[in-house]
């Protein structure tokens, strides 16, 4: 027969919390007295019969609620007004009131161990109220009232209070017994599942208990860890520490100190692991009870960590070389064995050219891949004793020991070039990559390392000073170079600050008529204490420390407003162009539109009235970003110009593709006319091709009238040069707005 879920907890076995037990005890007492009254009902004749088998349907409904209170543990609200329902039944039916008592007083006292103190009372209340009802439908004796029913009102009180204060100290023990048990079960699960090895033993060396970390760690199983200390660890510790530890754990024992050895263990499969044995006495606070509470750590992995950090705080994470930290000690060390053998210590620093060009071209992930590749690449040239370090970005240094000449390191020097010329794949394209060099070399070993790095840092900056892609060898003047580099930098950006830089301003002649038609701007520096500096005395300063942005929007600025300024005040000049030099750097810019759009709105000169000149070397450097930065500039309205073509190596594919309308030639072949019929060829040749490819042509730097009138016949446009005058303030070349050039050029 399948059991009632009402009755399943009751048959379950016996339970186990104080308080669980008393509502069992009290559930049993009261289903006794309620079946013992069933018989009565049933043969009373107080009540008519319906009224008699309502009262035993109110036994039986009082006996599954008690049964649903054990089970659940709680009570319903209604549950008390259908409780004080049966009892007056119950009471009402039964020959006499007092025999109805045994449930009454079982039954309240039973439902007061679950209520809480206000269903308690109420409880009280309706268990009274419902005693004196049915004892009035029974026997309508008043006297039989106050004996049979009011003379128990106080213990129906004393029951409900017992019954309450008792459930309430049985579920404060409960909840006592609850929190000591999880309290219990968080420190077994703490101590099994603790990352380190932690055992118990008694105060004469004898584990109890050790958790099952030990098996993880050591391969043991705990039963096989327990008993005598010192047997555990002769077991398991290396032969070449055991002696000692034993012996520290021993002293230990005896003079209840605390214990700590550092030593090697064997694992059950032969490995060898690196711990920490930690033990300590405890005494249990108002007992004489003590007991040994120890651990073993595994430092075996802290250990490869330690060497990891090592590692790190020494080496390059990108490329695994050497950091500089690393470099500049052996750097030392190298130099003191300079002081016990004689020979020379060199040191090559290498820079990348363009390596910012290629990361922002290709992206950060194609810079890194390029670094590990010329990590590489260095690693390739040096002897095993040799060094190489990278310091950060895109710099390298090598240290090259027990040199006997300075050839060795210009070999090595070549060698790093020759590797340098190497395509290289990057997202898929070959890219080429040049290096500058420099070179340091020292026999003195009381240099200090950061002095011979200094040097051959001085070098490599000479090395780019020269044309990039080479090496120089370290040399005193470059000492000079440098502090002068310096002071030019402070110099320069306190002179943008503060506005110094002045704009010159030098004629461009058309050489068939004679007629000024454009003026380019140049920059010039009017230094306190050096006079007026040249453009090549600051302007290679100004590329390396970015002050070149700066100054390039200073001249397009000072320019365009010069030259509309011009415009409104001689109205026959309304024709005029400016030409303007923009730098690699600008040109690179994202933002390079926005500031050339920003200067022409301010300054109200129209687009076809500014020419922008850029040089070889932006457009050989940066093809790609050239073309779409010039086609933007051109689809402005625009004009632009190919500047000093001849001193560089701009291809004649890329001459085709750019969007110039004037090519501009070097003054150093305007120089050589009439020296050599072949410079004078190679002119002649150069204008031809620019009136293939439909562009004009100016030749910076005639100097003469035979040049002038040369260039005029090989069909040569526009000129400029000191025989029509050199740059000069705004307020000096005034006077050439309405100058006629043609007496210079013999025109009839």
């Amino acid at each position: 027969m399948k059991v009632p879920p009402a009755f399943t907890r009751v048959l379950s076995p016996f339970p186990a919390d104080l308080l669980t037990r008393v509502r069992l005890l009290l559930l049993s007492l009261v289903l006794l007295f309620g079946l013992l009254a069933i018989p009565d009902l049933a043969l009373s004749s107080v009540q008519p019969p319906p009224i008699r088998l309502l009262a035993i349907g109110a036994i039986i409904w009082l006996a599954l609620r008690w049964i649903a209170w054990y089970r659940t543990e709680r009570q319903l609200p209604l549950d008390v007004a259908v409780e004080a329902l049966a009892v007056t039944l119950l009471t009402g039916s039964v020959s006499l009131p007092a025999d109805a008592l045994a449930v009454v007083y079982t039954g309240l006292f039973y439902r007061s161990l679950f209520a809480p103190a206000r269903q308690a009372y109420l409880g009280l209340l309706c268990y009274s109220l419902a005693v004196v009802a049915g004892t009035m439908i029974a026997r309508p004796d008043p006297w039989l009232l106050v004996r049979e029913v009011v003379t128990q009102l106080p213990g129906f009180a004393l029951v409900t209070i017992a019954a309450y204060h008792v459930a309430e100290m049985l579920r404060h023990q409960r909840r006592l017994a609850a929190e000591l048990e999880a309290a219990e079960r968080r420190y077994r699960i703490l101590v099994e599942h603790a990352p380190v090895v932690t055992y118990l033993a008694d105060t004469a060396g004898t584990i109890s208990y050790i958790n099952p970390r030990v098996t993880s760690l050591l391969g043991y199983a705990p039963a096989e860890c327990l008993g005598d200390w010192t047997a555990f660890l002769a077991r398991i510790v290396h032969p070449d520490d055991r002696e000692r530890v034993i012996s520290e754990a021993t002293r230990a024992l005896r003079s209840g100190r605390s214990f700590t050895a550092e030593c090697r263990m064997i694992r059950r499969t032969g490995d060898i692991l690196w711990v920490r044995i930690e033990a300590r006495l405890i005494r249990e606070t108002g007992h004489e009870h003590a007991f040994w509470l120890g651990t073993i750590i595994d430092e075996t992995g802290q250990e490869r960590l330690a060497q990891e950090l090592v590692h790190q705080a020494f080496h390059d994470p990108l490329t695994g070389l050497p950091n500089r930290a690393l470099l500049l000690d052996r750097l030392e060390q190298a130099l003191a064995r300079l002081r016990r053998r004689p020979g020379k210590v060199a040191v090559l620093f290498l820079d990348l050219d363009n390596f910012k060009f290629i990361n922002d071209t290709l992206g950060h992930r194609a810079g890194d891949q390029l670094l590990q590749v010329i990590a590489q690449r260095l690693a390739t040239v040096l002897r095993p004793s040799d060094t190489i370090a990278r310091l950060g970005g895109d710099e390298f240094v090598l240290l090259l020991e027990d040199l006997h000449e300075e050839d060795v390191a210009r070999r090595v020097a070549m060698r790093i070039l020759e590797q340098m010329g190497m395509p290289v794949e990057l997202a898929g394209q070959p890219v080429y990559v040049t290096a500058s060099i420099g070179i340091a070399l020292t026999d003195d070993p009381w240099l200090h390392p950061d002095e011979l790095i200094r040097r051959a840092d001085l070098a490599m900056y000479e090395a780019k000073r020269l044309g990039r892609d080479r090496y120089a060898l370290f040399d005193g003047y470059m000492e000079a170079l440098a502090w002068r580099r310096l002071e030019i930098e402070c110099g320069l950006r306190k002179a943008i600050e503060q506005r110094e830089l002045r704009v010159h301003f030098q004629p461009v002649v058309e050489l068939r008529t004679g007629a000024l038609r454009e003026v380019e701007a140049l920059v010039r520096w009017p230094h306190p204490e050096r006079g007026m500096l040249q453009p090549d005395e600051f302007l290679p300063v100004a590329e390396e420390s970015g002050l070149i942005l700066l100054i390039d929007r200073l001249v397009l600025e000072e320019a365009c407003r010069q030259l509309k300024d011009w415009q409104l005040e001689y109205p026959a000049k309304t024709n005029l162009v400016v030409s303007v030099n923009l730098s690699t750097k600008q040109l690179r810019e994202p933002t390079m539109l926005e500031t050339v759009t920003s200067i022409l709105g301010q300054t109200g000169l129209r687009p076809e009235h500014l020419r922008i000149e850029i040089s070889e070397r932006a457009v050989t450097w940066d093809l790609a970003t050239a073309l779409d930065q010039l086609h933007t500039l051109r689809n402005l309205g625009i004009r632009l110009a190919l500047d000093d073509f001849g001193s560089g190596h701009a291809a004649i594919a890329a001459l085709r593709r750019l969007p110039i309308d004037t090519l501009k030639i070097d003054r150093t072949l305007v120089g050589a006319l009439g020296k050599s019929e072949r410079d004078t060829t190679l002119v002649q040749a150069v204008i031809s091709l620019a009136k293939i490819l439909g562009l004009t042509v100016t030749a910076e730097g005639i100097e003469s009238p035979e040049q002038a009138r040369q260039l005029r016949t090989f069909g040569c446009d526009f000129g400029q040069g000191t025989y029509f005058g050199g740059p000069m303030p705004a307020e000096e070349f005034a006077q050439y707005l309405s100058t006629d050039f043609s007496d210079l050029l013999q025109i009839r």
